[in-house]
């Protein structure tokens, strides 16, 4: 998935944080914008070949998009206003994810959480760097946000 170059957005930009209980169809978290100048999309990381190899080594992996049944079959979290210069660094993110030297997903390491907690930590937004949920996409969530208690749907 080509990521760049980035569109020119305007302030006020759209970001949403969704998780998805644990199934066949990866990833279980992801984040979507959308706003002025930028069209709805969203974005997850995940392997690009999801096998049991996933559970004993790294493996190529890659940034995805999600059909819009997938998202309205999601848990949204919360949503967040960027400035331009935010949605400009989150975009970084899922471009830096997406051009990692493969193979680039570790189930235990890099995984669709690892990405969304980076997408964060850009933002400003505070995690918990000892987070014992690297595992469970709904539950890092929440976690976040009872770090940031003003984060709302």
């Amino acid at each position: 998935m080509a990521l760049l170059p980035f569109s020119a957005a305007h302030a006020d930009v759209t970001a949403r944080f969704y998780s998805r209980d644990f199934g066949s169809v990866f990833p279980h978290t992801f984040f979507e914008v959308e706003g002025p100048g930028v069209p709805k999309k969203n974005y997850g990381f995940t392997a690009k070949t999801v096998t049991p190899a996933i559970l004993m080594s790294p493996v190529a992996g890659k940034i995805i998009e999600m059909k819009p049944d997938y998202v309205s079959r999601s848990r949204l979290h919360f949503t967040l206003r960027l400035s331009n210069e935010q949605y400009q660094r989150l975009m970084r993110v899922a471009a830096d994810w997406g051009s990692r030297k493969q193979p680039s997903y570790d189930l235990y390491k890099a995984n669709c959480v690892s990405f969304v907690r980076d997408a964060l930590h850009t933002l400003g937004i505070k995690t918990n760097p000892n987070t014992r949920f690297l595992g469970k996409p709904k539950s890092f969530l929440t976690e976040v946000q009872g770090l940031n208690p003003g984060l709302r749907p």
